[in-house]
């Protein structure tokens, strides 16, 4: 491999051995099961490709469904919102109920450069929560 185009993670591993561990972690969809090194590689593989400087810590390792997975941070959305330059418009909060269980959900409208408009509708419980720790 040409060290002029390595990268930080394939400095680290063999194309093969990069393409080993990403087909683990698409067929299995588990970090858990990858070894620290294999989990950093794929970490950085991840910012990568998609633009992210992993030194932001833009990506945090949590539990989800008992699969340990990537979770994208503020960090990492306000880079893609700045290199594909998203706009939010419109920011719309409601708390519904909803099977006798509070919900606060919040819909999102962006924009970006070229005028293309997209909206997403993010919901949480209420019931119980009584603020983070």
């Amino acid at each position: 491999m040409n060290e002029k185009n390595a990268t930080p993670h394939t400095a680290l591993m063999s194309r093969a051995q990069e393409a080993q561990v990403v087909e683990n972690v698409i067929v299995g969809s588990d970090l858990s099961k990858l070894t620290p090194m294999e989990r950093l590689m794929f970490y950085c593989a991840t910012c990568e490709s998609v633009g992210l400087n992993p030194l932001t810590r833009p990506l945090e390792y949590i539990y989800l469904e008992n699969k340990l997975v990537l979770y994208a941070r503020r960090e990492a959305t306000e880079q893609l919102r700045r290199i594909h330059d998203v706009s939010i418009t419109k920011l719309t909060p409601t708390t519904i109920q909803l099977d006798n269980e509070d919900l606060y959900m919040i819909t999102a409208d962006a924009k970006n450069g070229k005028g293309r408009q997209d909206s997403s509708t993010g919901a949480v419980s209420l019931s119980g929560a009584d603020g983070q720790r």
